[in-house]
């Protein structure tokens, strides 16, 4: 299958996601650099909703506070202003999804716990390598999937085919798609550019799969490259590959392998409070 012919369906789908008000408005305020705790609050009020989702997940146990949260002020303060903002990130952008839908045994909800998973691990990695704001590395690990989220609502039949094909062949995902012509990077990255993505986001979503390919973002794609193996590593995956993926180490990001095993260490004892915390949220949706 060509993937011209993906491409032009994408063009023309009528159900493709639209992007979420709150999530176009946060993603404006990042890029301004005199955003503020004020203006964020005031955004999440305006949606009552997120304003619970918030509430509940501030609660949780992955943040096990000792004291209630009861008001998305007292969260900016106790949580933090961009902490705060990123779970704003992390709902606003799985509600644009209908997150119950399973095909064959790909389940929706998995796959955005493993794009939290990977966005948490993107954080702790970039706090690892100078120059690189680790706040901006979770957005990206949270939306580097998000051309397979496109596939389970607008390409069903592909997806299914895909699937299919690794059963039959026993391949990778990533070969089947190699294979077919479909490619969830390119369709991710397709709707990262109609949504309005910044070029960072655009290209990592295109290239976390061979991050040299991602040009002046080739570190920030590396991280999430990265980032996206662990999260399978630990157990917070959702796709069918035989063969557990192969811990591999860009060298562009200098990092010894005792320090991304100490990642992996912390990141699977966060794995029980992300799927806690956020399992039952993106459910409702």
């Amino acid at each position: 299958m060509a993937f011209s012919s993906i491409v032009k369906r994408l063009e023309t789908l009528e159900d493709i996601p639209i992007i979420p008000e709150t999530l176009n408005r946060i993603l404006n305020e990042i890029e301004n650099d005199k955003s503020s705790a004020k203006e964020l609050g005031e955004i999440i009020r305006e949606d009552p909703v997120l304003t619970a989702q918030l509430l509940k997940i501030a609660n949780s146990p992955y943040y096990g506070r000792a004291r209630q949260i009861s008001s998305v002020s007292k969260a900016i303060v106790l949580i933090g202003f961009k902490e705060v903002r990123n779970i704003v990130i992390g709902l606003s952008l799985t509600s644009a999804f209908p997150t119950n839908v399973t095909i064959n045994n790909l389940n929706l909800k998995d796959l955005w716990l493993h794009s939290i998973g990977t966005a948490i691990a993107s954080q702790m990695i970039a706090k690892k390598v100078p120059g690189l704001d680790a706040d901006e590395l979770f957005t990206a690990g949270l939306v580097h999937d998000i051309g397979c989220a496109v596939m389970f609502c607008c390409f069903e039949k592909e997806l299914k085919e895909l699937i299919n094909y690794m059963e039959k062949e026993r391949v990778s995902f990533l070969d089947a798609e190699s294979s077919l012509g479909i490619f969830h990077t390119e369709i991710g990255a397709f709707l990262g550019a109609k949504w309005g993505f910044s070029d960072m986001l655009i290209n990592v979503i295109r290239s976390h799969h061979n991050p040299n390919s991602a040009g002046p973002y080739d570190k920030v794609a590396s991280i999430v490259f990265l980032a996206d193996a662990l999260a399978q590593k630990v157990g917070l995956s959702w796709d069918l590959d035989i063969n557990p993926r192969k811990i591999l180490i860009p060298k562009k990001l200098q990092l010894h392998s005792e320090i991304v095993k100490q990642i992996a260490i912390a990141l699977k004892r966060k794995k029980k409070n992300i799927i806690e915390s956020w399992g039952e949220l993106l459910m409702t949706n």
